[in-house]
């Protein structure tokens, strides 16, 4: 049955990307805890974070926008624009609530 094949593969999908949010929900607020300023961690983490299309790692990403923007705007604009290009409308709202 192709439609059980594909539910499951989304199921198997959505749990990797709920792995990957924990593990990303520890690393943003352990830089944020911790005053974290180094740039290629922080970019690194934008990566990650760009590579998960998940409420989750889109709430997560605004976290560390708003830290991020205390001590290097550019960064978090860079980034939002990158967004911008990945996921289109969503970046209204990621300016909005970072602003």
């Amino acid at each position: 049955m192709p439609g059980k094949e594909l539910k499951d593969m989304l199921n198997s999908l959505m749990e990797l990307y709920e792995l990957a949010y924990q593990q990303l929900n520890i690393k943003v607020t352990y830089l944020i805890d911790n005053g974290i300023r180094n740039k290629r961690l922080i970019e690194n983490t934008f990566e990650e974070l760009l590579n998960i299309p998940t409420d989750k790692c889109y709430d997560l990403f605004i976290k560390l926008c708003n830290y991020v923007k205390t001590f290097d705007e550019q960064l978090v604009i860079d980034y939002q624009t990158i967004y911008e290009e990945l996921y289109g409308e969503e970046t209204n709202k990621t300016k909005k609530r970072s602003h």
